[in-house]
């Protein structure tokens, strides 16, 4: 197992024995979860064609079975780069288990037999043929993309941080006080500062890890009132509890 701060990108991250964690994506748990199933579904069982949306869908699939076999909770990952791998497992992570019991039923039962039955390369027919024998229905290959639910279910894993915000205004500087209030806190929250002056824009990129964490940057001194705008996770997730009465003032009036 490697734990390393950034992906850069790269959709795979596991190989045979080997699992790859990302500090950018947040809960390193949820992460060595998702990868201990891939060890079956996308090692032990891979397709033909690694990057092939449909393969991906398959393998999400029965790794999110094997996990609520395991666990009764959901285990959104973090995904700022919107990597296609992550997107299908959050999906099938909201989807499943199906509105139809039985489909579930079938899937949830079959997952042993499926790892004795085959190894290597496995296509979704040979999938769905043991699926067809059990209840008489066909299944047809997922698509990730056209997954469907009415109630996303939500964790608590990403983290939700209250800040204070301090403008020192002798030495220009701004001071950003994190204080974790939801979630954990293994993971890296980028946020960027953006800073308004009356005929300029300056960005600032700050990061905060753990329980609580300190930032402090110099400004421009003319700068008027700052935005955010979050590069790792929902604004939502950031809870502003002061800030300089100064910069909000002149926010409203550019309003």
């Amino acid at each position: 197992m490697v734990i390393l701060s950034d992906n850069l990108w790269m959709e795979r991250t596991h190989g045979t024995g080997t699992i790859y964690l990302f500090e950018r994506y947040g809960n390193l748990e949820n992460q060595l979860a998702r990868n201990m199933y891939t060890q079956w579904f996308g090692e032990y069982h891979r397709t033909e064609q690694y990057m092939n949306l449909n393969n991906i869908g398959i393998n999400g699939l029965l790794s999110t079975a094997l996990h609520y076999q395991l666990f009764d909770s959901v285990a959104l990952i973090q995904n700022p780069d919107s990597l296609l791998q992550i997107d299908s497992w959050n999906a099938w992570q909201n989807a499943y288990p199906f509105e139809s019991t039985e489909q579930t039923s079938v899937i949830d039962g079959s997952l042993s037999q499926l790892m004795k039955k085959f190894n290597g390369l496995v296509p979704f027919n040979e999938y769905a043929e043991v699926w067809y024998n059990d209840n008489g229905v066909p299944y047809f290959n997922p698509d990730p993309n056209s997954i469907k639910w009415d109630h996303v279910k939500t964790t608590t894993d990403h983290p939700t941080y209250e800040v204070d915000i301090s403008l020192n205004e002798g030495d220009s500087k701004l001071t950003f006080y994190f204080n974790l209030v939801g979630g954990y806190g293994e993971g890296l929250t980028t946020l960027q500062v953006i800073q308004h002056q009356f005929e300029a824009i300056t960005t600032t990129e700050i990061t905060c890890t753990g329980k609580t964490d300190t930032v402090t940057f110099s400004i421009p001194r003319n700068t008027e009132f700052i935005t955010l705008k979050s590069l790792s996770t929902s604004l939502s997730n950031i809870k502003i509890k002061d800030a300089p009465l100064y910069y909000i003032l002149n926010q409203l009036r550019s309003d």
